[in-house]
């Protein structure tokens, strides 16, 4: 049996490297806890799917001076990004600076805590609980005991499109993350976006920067689309937990929200937003995701710089949100007579018409285009 006194002295063992799983690293490092850092991709150490993009045009969406590492110096990426005045304070940066951030601090971490740290680059597949500590197996069947483990896997690719999982891949491109996602797009003349939040905004702000300058079409069910930040953060009044429930809570949350305006309203949450989901049953919970997820998904918004971008281009015709779901795709052959193979979608809109897009389907989300013939 592991005396309490040896099961303190061993690390904590952090499984999975990106955001989530560097920055618990890094906090944990800093008040003297041992750590061992499990990553099997180490393009993906201490920037994971959000921070690993290498566009330019993909931006926070949180302010610059809201994402310090540490919860107890709220300016340290100000500092770190030579940031002064208020304005520069309310800026949204690019999210492959803030992966640079992570990464260094990472290293700083690392070399300070010498042989109290340690990266491992590997697959974590089973943990066992051993009296009062825990063992990580390794796919390469190494063990790794530790005193507790975190799970911190990240964002998981995201589930073939069951309309669309039956496509063969040079139409259909389910991870919009794949870096190949946009690749043979400038010359069509159509692209469908399946889902309208801020991986839809990254499709849609990539597709112009790689030359596309046809027709985005972007499918909601509900026809939602993020909505914008102010130009400077609002005033947050703190509030107490609440300890409302249900439509209950969602009723407070409005008549909040009409006095204060939404932004105010949603960001006093935040600071409870964990606790207000674990009082909630599993039934609740299942209600939430059923009901208002999309609407509670809508608030965390695209920079106003990137909303602005996507407003010119829907004025100007290069994009429109439609109130629509894939219903079937078909084989179909495009206006020009050159068949395309089994890329046409329907989409069933609310208003309960029917359109086809003749197109190849490729991204997220999804993507469906129409050849320019």
């Amino acid at each position: 049996m592991t005396s309490a006194i040896a099961v303190r002295d061993l690390p904590v063992a952090v499984i999975g490297g990106g955001f989530s799983g560097t920055l618990l690293a890094i906090n944990l490092l800093r008040y003297g806890v041992k750590v061992i850092l499990i990553e099997r991709s180490s393009a993906q150490l201490a920037k994971g799917v959000a921070f690993g993009t290498r566009r330019p045009e993909h931006l926070l969406n949180v302010r610059a001076s809201n994402m310090s590492a540490f919860p107890d110096d709220a300016g340290h990426f100000l500092r770190w990004m030579h940031f002064s005045d208020a304005d520069e304070a309310n800026r949204f940066v690019p999210r492959l600076s803030y992966g640079t951030y992570l990464r260094e601090l990472l290293v700083q971490a690392l070399a300070k805590a010498g042989k109290d740290a340690r990266i491992v680059d590997g697959e974590a597949c089973a943990i066992e609980r051993v009296d009062s500590h825990a063992r990580v197996k390794l796919a390469n069947g190494s063990i790794l005991p530790c005193r507790a483990a975190v799970l911190a896997l990240g964002n998981f690719p995201p589930l073939p499109h069951p309309v669309l999982e039956g496509l063969p891949s040079h139409l259909y491109q389910a991870d919009p993350w794949d870096r190949t996602a946009l690749e043979g797009l400038a010359e069509l003349e159509e692209v469908m976006v399946v889902g309208s939040g801020l991986t839809a905004a990254d499709v849609v702000l990539s597709l112009e920067a790689s030359g596309f300058r046809g027709r985005v079409t972007v499918l909601s069910r509900r026809g939602l689309k993020p909505l914008p930040h102010a130009e400077r953060g609002p005033v947050v009044t703190p509030i107490p937990d609440p300890e409302l429930r249900g439509t209950a809570l969602v009723r407070d949350v409005r008549r909040r929200a009409a006095e204060v305006g939404w932004r105010s309203a949603v960001d006093a949450l935040r600071p409870h937003t964990q606790n207000i989901w674990r009082r909630h049953s599993a039934e609740g919970q299942a209600t939430f995701l059923r009901h208002l997820r999309p609407y509670w998904d809508a608030p965390p918004s695209p920079s106003p710089t990137v909303a602005a971008r996507l407003t010119e281009l829907e004025e100007r015709g290069g994009s429109v949100t439609s109130p629509a779901s894939c219903v079937t795709p078909k084989p179909s052959t495009s206006a020009c007579g050159s068949a395309i193979g089994p890329g046409a979608l329907t989409a069933r809109k609310q208003s309960s018409w029917t359109a086809s897009s003749t197109a190849r389907v490729r991204t997220a989300t999804c993507i469906a285009w129409r050849r320019r013939c």
